[in-house]
């Protein structure tokens, strides 16, 4: 089921348009922003986050895998796979159910 939602830019702001906010699918954007996210960012659910960016220095990722699980479960996303061949080469495919 598609989820719609205010639409963000590539810097993370609110992509206003000559209309106004732009409407529009946001799952991508959601899984991209529970990536970036840490623990204690999201009010509503401080649980979720995965804080990808305090990976970039670890020689082993092989913990990031369950991180990334977990924190799309806590979201309500189900995840069907993770390929990870390594930080730069990751395909997260995940959906909410419905």
């Amino acid at each position: 089921m598609a989820e719609y939602g205010i639409m963000l830019d590539d810097d993370g702001d609110l992509d206003i348009g000559t209309n106004g906010l732009r409407i529009g699918i946001d799952l991508n954007q959601r899984q991209a922003t529970i990536l970036k996210a840490r623990k204690g960012d999201f009010k509503h659910n401080p649980e979720v986050g995965v804080d990808i960016l305090s990976w970039l220095h670890e020689d082993d990722v092989s913990g990031l895998r369950g991180e990334i699980t977990e924190a799309y479960e806590d979201d309500g996303l189900e995840v069907q796979e993770i390929k990870m061949k390594s930080f730069d080469d990751m395909k997260i495919y995940a959906d909410y159910a419905g």
